[in-house]
């Protein structure tokens, strides 16, 4: 019986042990894909100010969609293309509303996967009449 009883000590040590292996800790990644969302700043324009919702939806065929509030209180959209190379987000952005419809802005911004941000954005009006900064984080 003690043999068993040993035995069966012996080999349940021995299975705790296996079970417990390091487990590698993973980092989320972040696909440039999807809904970002956060703020941005006016630096340059006829109105001022900051902390404004800016949104982007980051389609996988290349294109965007943008969702903003400006500072008259407006709702602005727009609608481009994107490109990433390595970290380097760029767009080109045409709005598709009130009297600024046509108009086209240029994106720039670093794409931070393991964080899920969209930092160091700029954003300006192709015609120079408009500049802003931005940050946006991932939600989905």
């Amino acid at each position: 019986m003690k043999k068993v009883l040993l035995f069966a000590l012996a080999f349940s040590v021995l299975a705790i042990f296996q079970s417990c292996d390091k487990e590698t800790l993973s980092v989320p990644v972040y696909p440039i894909e999807g809904l970002w969302i956060g703020t941005y700043n006016i630096e340059e324009a006829v109105e001022e100010g900051d902390s404004f919702y800016y949104s982007y939806y980051i389609r996988k065929d290349d294109s965007i969609q943008v969702h903003s509030q400006g500072a008259d209180g407006n709702t602005y959209y727009g609608i481009g293309t994107w490109t990433l190379n390595d970290t380097i987000f760029n767009a080109q952005i045409t709005t598709t509303n009130f009297g600024q419809q046509g108009q086209v802005q240029n994106v720039s911004a670093i794409y931070d996967k393991k964080k899920g941000v969209l930092k160091e954005g700029r954003v300006e009006s192709a015609t120079g009449f408009f500049l802003a900064s931005f940050k946006l984080s991932r939600t989905n």
